[in-house]
């Protein structure tokens, strides 16, 4: 399945399982042949056939079909914000992510937070908070650059919710070290470098 579809088909089937829960959201028996009749009612075939015919996939359904209706929809939400994020910096979904979510954007500090860490080479980054500025630097190497240091600690949270760095340790002394995900490095590589040279 090339990447485009498997994103459709993935944001399909959570979003039509959140729908029948909706519908179902006092029903017992809201389980996983109710949801393939349900799909099968509203024309739903080719996900209906997907499902009974991946067991691994009919596996996950069910599990999402377990959980309670308000699960799913705050699941659905963060799922479609962390896309909007993404695609907010993708040439040719930019303006379609600004129109269906305009608060959901990664900022050019983000993007400049990311790019410095990929372009090092470096596995890990530390990053602390203090009075007077932040520790922000590979654990080997130079300080990286910054625009905004009030926004610093919610652009790498930013970047942690959307999967592209990781958290891997907190000290006791507030020290985090946050290390680079392959899809960090993917994401760095498929959009432009256009604010991303530095602070002004």
């Amino acid at each position: 399945m090339d990447p485009l579809t498997a994103a459709n088909t993935l944001a399909t089937i959570v979003q039509l399982v959140g729908m029948f829960k909706q519908e179902h959201q006092d029903a017992k028996d809201a389980n996983h042949q109710k949801f393939i009749e349900w799909l099968q009612y509203h024309r739903h075939e080719d996900i209906k056939n997907l499902i009974c015919n991946t067991a691994a996939i009919q596996a996950e359904v069910t599990n999402l079909l377990r959980q309670d209706t308000a699960t799913i929809l705050a699941k659905l939400e963060v799922m479609n914000s962390t896309l909007a994020t993404l695609a907010s910096r993708i040439d040719g979904f930019q303006g379609l992510s600004k129109s269906l979510m305009p608060d959901a954007e990664l900022s050019e500090q983000a993007i400049f937070v990311l790019k410095q860490f990929v372009d090092s080479g470096e596995k890990t980054f530390i990053f602390q908070e203090l009075s007077t500025g932040a520790v922000f630097q590979p654990e080997q190497g130079e300080p990286f650059g910054f625009y905004e240091l009030r926004y610093l600690s919610d652009d790498i949270e930013t970047l942690e919710k959307c999967g592209l760095i990781t958290l891997r340790q907190i000290s006791n002394h507030g020290l985090k070290i946050y290390g680079i995900t392959r899809a960090g490095v993917r994401y760095m590589e498929s959009i432009s470098a256009k604010g991303s040279n530095g602070p002004a």
